[in-house]
């Protein structure tokens, strides 16, 4: 069955632009969300960096493992690059990838953008946060990622592997958006009747992250 998808990606109260961004290639099962990390416009240039390597290096290709990595891989060599030049210092991005392939779905990601898998009425987050825990509380430090693309000349990415049927669903989500919701919010608004579209899903999950008081950008991406 060929996948489908539907995002929504807007502006925050915090950043002159929207510092997120996202890619969607259906008929190649690949799906991709950046957060931009840094100050000023650099970090939007970062993120869109990263999404405009990605789809250029994997549009009408036969898509691997190795390809992604590789893809990953030539995508941060450019943004660390362009980030020693005035102007650019310091800024980087998150990612966080799917590529659907036949029974498995392969995630990649770096940063603290997220992963959620939904199968018979169960949500899971599949990627893990890649950020600074506080050694007193054990609570998530706010804007401590510890991992990014861009940050060095090489970039550290985690890779995990699921099976994949036809009824499963896949969100990807920036900060945004998972700071403001929980797990039991998305599940409820993907299995909720009220809602008929998969883009009114979407713009539900992104308007309550707004009504909790979420100023930072906020983007999601819904597979099925």
């Amino acid at each position: 069955m060929p996948l489908k998808s539907v995002a929504w990606s807007e502006k925050g109260m915090r950043s002159h632009e929207n510092e997120d961004a996202f890619l969607s290639m259906p008929d190649q099962g690949l799906f991709a969300l950046a957060d931009g990390v840094g100050s000023g416009e650099s970090s939007a240039v970062a993120a869109n960096m990263l999404m405009d390597c990605l789809c250029e290096q994997l549009s009408g290709t036969d898509i691997t493992q190795d390809k992604i990595l590789h893809a990953i891989d030539a995508a941060n060599f450019a943004i660390f690059r362009l980030a020693q030049q005035p102007g650019h210092v310091g800024m980087a991005t998150t990612l966080a990838m799917a590529w659907v392939s036949g029974d498995w779905v392969h995630c990649h990601y770096v940063g603290d953008s997220r992963i959620y898998g939904y199968r018979q009425g169960r949500l899971v987050q599949l990627s893990e946060d890649h950020v600074a825990i506080s050694s007193v509380s054990g609570a998530r430090e706010k804007h401590k990622i510890t991992r990014a693309v861009g940050i060095q000349d090489q970039v550290n990415v985690d890779s995990k592997s699921f099976s994949w049927t036809d009824s499963d669903r896949l969100l990807l989500t920036s900060d945004g958006v998972s700071d403001k919701v929980n797990e039991a919010d998305i599940l409820e608004l993907i299995e909720s009747p009220d809602l008929l579209t998969a883009i009114d899903r979407i713009r539900g999950l992104i308007q309550l992250s707004v009504e909790r008081g979420g100023r930072d950008d906020k983007t999601a991406v819904y597979i099925f």
